[in-house]
C-alpha cells in the first residue's frame, strides 16, 4: 500500500505485483524504462507509462485509466479500463487487450505491516 504516487522505472527483470496506490508511474522523469510486467494493481488514479518501451499489465483495476502508452507495444490482460485501440496512432505503439485473465496462482511474498512480517 502506497500513499500517493509510486514511481517504478525498471526493466523486465523487476515485476511490480499486488500494489494499492493512488497512481503508478512506470518511468522516471527524463529517463528510460525498458519494458516490464505488473499485476494485481489497485489504483484510485491512473497508471502513466511515460518513457516505458513495452509492457504487460495483468488483472488490475485502474481508477483513473491509462496515461500515455509504451513507445513500442503493450498488452492488457484482465485490466479495467483498457485504452481504446485508437489511442495508438501515427505508427506508434500496438495495444492488445484481453477482457479476462485465466486464474493465476502467484507465489507468496512477504510484506511488513505494523512492524510485523506477514506471508
Amino acid at each position: 500500500r502506497v500513499s500517493g504516487t509510486l514511481v517504478w522505472a525498471t526493466s523486465q527483470a523487476a515485476p511490480l505485483r499486488s500494489v494499492v496506490a493512488e497512481r503508478v508511474e512506470l518511468s522516471a522523469a527524463g529517463g528510460w524504462a525498458s519494458g516490464g510486467f505488473a499485476a494485481d494493481l489497485r489504483l484510485s488514479g491512473a497508471i502513466a507509462f511515460g518513457t516505458q518501451q513495452q509492457s504487460l499489465l495483468r488483472t488490475s483495476e485502474l481508477g483513473g485509466g491509462v496515461e500515455g502508452l509504451p513507445s513500442f507495444n503493450s498488452v492488457f490482460l484482465g485490466v479495467t479500463p483498457t485504452p481504446p485501440p485508437d489511442r495508438c496512432g501515427g505508427g506508434g505503439p500496438a495495444v492488445a487487450s484481453v477482457g479476462s485473465a485465466p486464474l493465476a496462482a502467484e507465489k507468496p511474498f512477504l510484506f511488513l505491516q505494523n512492524q510485523t512480517l506477514h506471508l
